[in-house]
């Protein structure tokens, strides 16, 4: 197990901190056995180099190194990382994140990766759990719970998402038009199984599922006018807070798309890559 403090003993050498399991299990292997099963750990996550040093002189990567290789060294069957990253600044947690992901699947070690941090999540696994109140809500690839998220709590969990109330008005050949709450057009989407018409729905829609329009061409369904209340740079993208009375919508674009503060404009919603649940 990586405890999310690390829990490096200070009075200890890098060495000794990883060779500590091995030295109090019971039968304890011998000198020569302990000496190469720490070197092997050490080297799976790149310190051998530094296996006289102190602990008080490594760094919060480092630290983290070594107690990976601590947790190595008894050769288990699972790995538990309790949000091993979350000490670390922002570079060298994704830093981290890529060296992590590429020894996990250097060894082939069944890991049980405990994270807030949706990005981490997203990342590194090969199956996601979502959690609520002790109980298992979802469980899927990444891109199956991100992508088709079984109700509201696991869209807003993982990953930022908008919610539109509306009403159902029409279905045929498994698509619906749903009137959103306060909005003259009219939403045409996939429905589930068991919606009827005249039924209150919940539409979910990512930020990045939406487009733009400077000005109003009139097509058939899926725009929405709203006003830029807010643009917020972030690097490569920016998020936009539009308002669409009652409701405030974020859209995700590149920042050479960005609207202006206070501009009309109609969000263009991309109705495949929406989701519809019964209004619970």
């Amino acid at each position: 197990m990586v405890f999310q403090s690390y829990a490096i003993w200070p009075h200890l050498d890098v060495f000794h901190n990883v060779a500590y399991p091995l030295q109090v299990n019971k039968p304890r292997p011998s000198k020569q056995e302990i000496e190469e099963r720490v070197i092997n750990s050490l080297e799976v996550v790149g310190m051998e180099d530094f296996m006289q040093r102190s602990a008080t002189k490594l760094s919060g990567g480092q630290q983290q190194r070594v107690a990976l290789a601590r947790a190595l060294v008894r050769r288990p069957k699972l790995l538990l990382l309790d949000e091993p990253l979350s000490n670390l600044d922002a570079k060298l947690r994704e830093q981290m994140r890529i060296e992590l992901e590429d020894m996990v699947s250097r060894i082939a070690l069944t890991t049980l990766y405990v994270t807030h941090d949706q990005s981490e999540a997203l990342a590194l696994s090969d199956r996601v759990a979502i959690m609520s109140e002790g109980d298992i809500v979802q469980e899927g690839s990444p891109r199956e719970v991100y992508g088709k998220p079984k109700n509201e709590f696991v869209a807003s969990f993982l990953g930022v998402a908008n919610f539109l109330i509306g009403e159902v008005e029409h279905i045929e050949n498994g698509y619906g038009l749903i009137r959103v709450d306060r909005q003259d057009g009219l939403m045409k989407m996939p429905i589930p199984n068991g919606i009827k018409p005249r039924d209150r729905t919940l539409i979910v829609i990512r930020p990045e599922d939406i487009g733009i329009q400077t000005e109003y061409s009139k097509p058939s369904h899926n725009v929405i006018e709203g006003t830029v209340e807010r643009v917020v740079f972030e690097g490569a993208h920016c998020e936009c807070f539009i308002n669409v009375q009652p409701h405030q919508i974020r859209v995700r674009l590149h920042q050479a798309d960005a609207p202006i503060v206070g501009e009309q404009i109609w969000l263009q919603v991309m109705p495949d890559r929406c989701i519809v649940y019964p209004q619970s």
